[in-house]
């Protein structure tokens, strides 16, 4: 590639510096205005959008029209307590004004309340001493909510000045503009100044980027960033520097040539090794890490509308508000409603469902301690088996475990040791109980023995005494045999004793079994009411998807340059259209009412493939049926200005053989 001029300089990241290649808005003028007339102003747009550059460069214009104006950074100003804040504030103001340091003044008024002081110092110091109107630009607002002594002290202090005015003129010489993201809305300032909102690029100002690159495909390169960032400020500007010093930037390129080159230059420029590298992606990111309080519920909305291009707005939903405010979203109209989709093509193929995914995994227990924490006694909210390991393995050498994941995991872990316990005890029982079964039947063998060994001896000693010859003799044997059974009754008392002792502790073991069985039984009946939950939301299930469909093409009718196959659309590509796109979501409008058996449409298709007009015969679900039919994109249309579709979906019950058109 030739050497080209030197490039006008074109400065990404912070407010433009004098001298850099400045994009004016369209807000400009008015706010400018506004301040001129003395009216105070409020200009609110996601990170990313000019704010601070807008911010300076009304300074300077200002400044050029003879007017005294500050700029204060809230972001700068430091301290954790109003006091010190407050002061850092004034000490801005004086800097920028070349006023004296406030220190002095401040010690004099001990006796206000900080918010109390800025005001009296804006009073003394800075009115008193000045002459003609005075502009305050306060940009940071968002910085407020983040600490808690500010949200309501100055936002007052402001109020008051406003209010001050009836009764001292010179307050009427002061105006201030607050520069903020859209969460500054909520501090309440709209009804002391005019609220200007800061969005996309459009194709006007974004032209002024034109001269950074002398190039004869200027104008087609700006036109493909524009459709990659959808005039979002920071990406154009970052991807428009990018697409400058490339040496590898193609020359003369046809529209889906630059598209594809700025495709891959945004991933080499904006993405490093380790994933996003650019400061205003990481700043997105930073608004959706795991310990923020609404993580879990944005990235579940920011999947949805993933998912499905776009969403109804409600503004009322936090998650909406917080996400909104990540300048991932942009709120547009549909059908004169509002919705949400994602800000534009390169945010979204940056932040695509992969990222997401691997987002809501750093959050894995973030619901299930939600759950525990507000019910810690219900066994159920616990993590048990295969679970519970794979959520010790996620937490392990992991430092942004929050205090709720670690007491779920703890007491997750207390309870399968007592688990463990019961189980080992119950076995223990088990074990004890059979080895005294074996003990008890050994004794009963011997006893057994013992008794035949009694019988055979009584059996002798009836021979010795019918044999013996004389009555001494048998005196002596008969006493011999009465000292042997004696003997052998007091072995039988005993082994009585013994197996009476075996009864009695048998007894106790199986009562002991009793109550672990009795237990068992409680967590089996447990589990019962748990499959039978499940089998209800299965058979649920299965009434609910009961349904396929049929599509009838009735006719295709173009209206444009092009006719038939030269506009890009035929039969077989309408036909997977509206299959995989229109049914899955006209399924949706029908999940438990009977559908019409028949539903005839018909669409315009515009040459970008969106749907334009639309009508059909469906009584129910109108408002459904719309929307479904909405959602369906067709590839750009060639050669001509749109082409009409006239479909019939026929319904019939699952299992039967579809009707031939």
């Amino acid at each position: 590639m030739p050497d080209s001029p030197r490039l006008p300089p074109l400065q990404v990241g912070g407010p433009v510096a004098a001298g850099a290649l400045y994009v004016a808005r369209s807000v400009e003028a008015e706010v400018l205005a506004g301040l001129t007339e003395g009216m105070s102003c409020l200009v609110l747009g996601p990170p990313g959008c000019g704010k601070s550059s807008l911010a300076l460069h009304l300074q300077a214009r200002l400044l050029e029209q003879g007017m005294a104006c500050a700029y204060l950074s809230l972001h700068d100003a430091e301290g954790q307590e109003a006091d010190r804040w407050f002061l850092a504030l004034a000490q801005q103001v004086a800097r920028s004004l070349r006023l004296p340091d406030p220190d002095a003044f401040w010690r004099r008024a001990q006796d206000l309340t900080p918010a109390q002081r800025w005001q009296r110092f804006v009073r003394v110091e800075v009115l008193s001493r000045l002459f003609g109107k005075v502009i305050l630009l306060l940009d940071g607002l968002e910085v407020v909510l983040g600490r808690p002594f500010l949200r309501h002290d100055l936002p007052g202090a402001l109020r008051s000045m406003r209010d001050a005015r009836s009764m001292d003129p010179t307050w009427a010489r002061l105006a201030f503009c607050g520069f903020g993201s859209a969460e500054a809305a909520e501090l309440g300032l709209g009804d002391l100044a005019r609220t200007f909102l800061l969005g996309h690029l459009d194709a006007e100002e974004a032209a002024a980027l034109l001269p950074a690159l002398p190039d004869a495909d200027a104008r087609l390169w700006l036109e493909a960033v524009l459709s990659w960032t959808a005039g979002h400020p920071g990406l154009t500007v970052r991807l428009w520097q990018a697409l400058c010093h490339d040496p590898d930037r193609p020359c003369a390129p046809t529209a889906a040539e630059a598209a594809a080159h700025l495709e891959q230059l945004a991933m080499r420029t904006l993405c490093g090794p380790g994933g996003l590298a650019d400061p205003l992606l990481l700043g997105i990111e930073q608004r959706l890490r795991p310990d923020q309080p609404l993580a879990g519920a944005q990235l579940n909305l920011y999947r949805q509308l993933l998912a499905q291009g776009q969403l109804p707005s409600r503004p009322e939903d936090p998650a909406q508000r917080a996400l909104a405010a990540t300048g991932l979203i942009v709120e547009v109209p549909v059908g004169g409603e509002p919705h949400i989709r994602v800000r534009c093509r390169l945010l979204a193929r940056l932040f695509d469902e992969a990222w997401a995914a691997r987002r809501q995994s750093e959050r894995l227990l973030a619901a299930r301690a939600a759950a525990w924490r507000e019910h810690p006694e219900d066994p159920a909210t616990l993590l048990r088996g295969d679970e519970l390991i794979e959520a010790l393995r996620w937490a392990e050498g992991r430092e942004d475990v929050s205090a709720a994941e670690r007491g779920l995991l703890l007491a997750s872990l207390q309870q399968a040791r007592r688990e463990d316990q019961q189980r080992w005890e119950a076995q223990q029982v088990q074990q004890e109980f059979q080895r005294r079964q074996q003990e008890a039947a050994h004794r009963r063998r011997q006893l057994g023995i013992l008794c035949a060994l009694l019988a055979v001896m009584a059996g002798l000693l009836g021979t010795v005494a019918s044999l013996a010859w004389s009555r001494r003799a048998a005196q002596r044997a008969a006493a011999g045999a009465h000292r042997d059974l004696t003997t052998l009754r007091l072995h039988l008392q005993g082994a009585t004793e013994d197996l009476e002792r075996e009864r009695q502790a048998h007894a106790h073991t199986r009562a002991q079994l009793a109550q672990a069985q009795q237990r068992l039984a409680a967590q089996e009946q447990q589990l019962d009411l748990v499959r039978t939950a499940l089998g209800a939301k299965e058979a649920r299930l299965g009434e609910v998807s009961g349904r396929v469909e049929t599509i009838f093409k009735k006719r295709i009718a173009t209206r444009g340059g092009g006719r038939g196959s030269s506009t890009g659309i035929h039969g077989r590509l309408v036909d997977s259209v509206l299959r995989e796109q229109a049914w899955p979501a006209l399924r949706r409008c029908f999940p438990l009412a009977e559908p019409p058996q028949r539903l005839r449409v018909q669409l315009q298709v515009q040459a970008d493939g969106t749907i334009g007009e639309l009508s059909h015969d469906g009584p129910e679900a109108s408002a459904c049926v719309e929307q479904a039919l909405r959602s369906v994109r067709f590839p750009p249309l060639t050669g001509a200005h749109y082409v009409r579709l006239a479909y019939e979906f026929r319904f019939r019950p699952q299992g039967s053989r579809p009707a031939q058109p």
